[in-house]
């Protein structure tokens, strides 16, 4: 005859919420006056803090990387003046004519184009490293 009950988890080391969740499982046991019912017994929890928890660590200081220099932001800065500038050239005149020369119609559209150029590159700038003087130089 085959054995009777749950089989028992093949795992070498079960995680925690494995052993929680086998814990918590119910067992089926007939029970003596009634055939077809069967009683189900559930053990009783056990109190959070009878595992020990594990302690953490101190972690180390990790030197935070900012993604952007001092230079970048310059250049950032630059850029939004730029674009301000042509904002600025293009709210002067109030009537603009196309038969007649316009700085708010020729001259500052491209300066505002010039300045989203310079964030963009702002953004994108990387500054050279130079080698170390510390490094090794053959002769």
């Amino acid at each position: 005859m085959a054995k009777k009950g749950k089989p028992t988890p093949r795992r070498k080391k079960p995680t925690p919420s494995a052993k929680k969740s086998a814990n918590t499982s119910s067992a089926k046991k007939p029970s003596a006056g009634s055939k077809s019912k069967a009683k189900v017994e559930t053990p009783s929890a056990a109190p959070a803090s009878a595992a020990p928890k594990p302690q953490r660590q101190p972690k180390e200081q990790k030197e935070v990387v900012m993604p952007f220099g001092r230079m970048n932001y310059i250049l950032l800065v630059v850029g939004v003046l730029i674009i301000s500038l042509g904002f600025y050239l293009m709210s002067l005149d109030e009537f603009i004519d196309a038969k007649e020369f316009s700085i708010s119609l020729y001259i500052a559209p491209p300066i505002v184009v010039g300045g989203f150029l310079e964030i963009i590159y702002a953004i994108m700038y990387r500054p050279k490293h130079t080698p170390s003087s510390n490094s090794v130089q053959a002769s």
